[in-house]
């Protein structure tokens, strides 16, 4: 099992790895010829246990994903929202959250902006749970929706949260995906809306932040995962 586990984790490294560089780049880098790589991701060939070892030790090592992720950011010329965008980066971010809160029997996964949507959506694929979009900006009233107001104290106006009753059903448990945590109001109404439906959140993860760990830890939502600090410091 423990090899099964070994080769699908290094398959699924390669393909993402591959959406960043070239298998003639990966050759260099992981000291496997291009040729082989291209089987293994074409998955023509599995690689032998000691050899996806080799492949997640050495992507670790060198922090191979953690540098692609760096170098994409500097090709999209910092555009974190378009980068969030691009497939190889939302796989890559979906892998880093699934490996974060994977033992947290997450059942909803909350998109915290409409930008947001798609690397929710991947997550909650990996993590077998159900993708919950939330509407921002504009009061929605209906039976299968929750709607709750707040005071924007970040955009100096009120705005509203409208949440799937489905996804907000007593004694579950949820994650908080967004790109740019920007409005501290909107994720402490969020936090009251849970709490009214007694939904536990477990963690906040974002790609990036305008406010303090601890500003965002004082929400108390849960762990605290901020994958890419570095965008917020160019």
């Amino acid at each position: 099992m423990v090899a099964r586990v070994s080769r699908s984790k290094s398959l699924e490294i390669l393909d993402i790895l591959n959406s960043f560089y070239s298998l003639r780049r990966l050759e260099v880098l992981l000291g496997i010829p291009y040729q082989v790589l291209w089987r293994y991701i074409n998955l023509l060939n599995d690689p032998e246990e000691k050899t996806a070892e080799k492949i997640v030790e050495t992507v670790k090592r060198l922090r191979l994903l953690e540098k692609a992720a760096e170098e994409a950011y500097e090709k999209f010329e910092g555009d974190i929202y378009r980068l969030a965008r691009y497939a190889g980066f939302i796989k890559l971010c979906s892998l880093l959250i699934e490996s974060a809160v994977k033992e947290l029997g997450v059942n909803y996964v909350y998109s915290a902006s409409s930008e947001a949507l798609p690397l929710a959506s991947a997550v909650a694929v990996k993590l077998e749970a159900e993708v919950c979009p939330i509407t921002c900006y504009f009061r929605c009233e209906g039976k299968g929706v929750a709607t709750i107001h707040y005071i924007s104290r970040a955009h100096g106006e009120i705005r509203f949260i409208t949440v799937p009753k489905s996804c907000l059903q007593s004694e579950r448990k949820a994650i908080i995906v967004d790109i740019v945590v920007d409005d501290l109001d909107k994720l402490s109404a969020l936090k009251t809306l849970m709490a009214k439906f007694k939904v536990k959140p477990l963690a906040l993860v974002a790609l990036q932040t305008q406010h303090s760990i601890l500003e965002l830890e004082k929400l108390e939502l849960g762990e605290v995962k901020i994958l890419y600090p570095w965008s917020s410091q160019r």
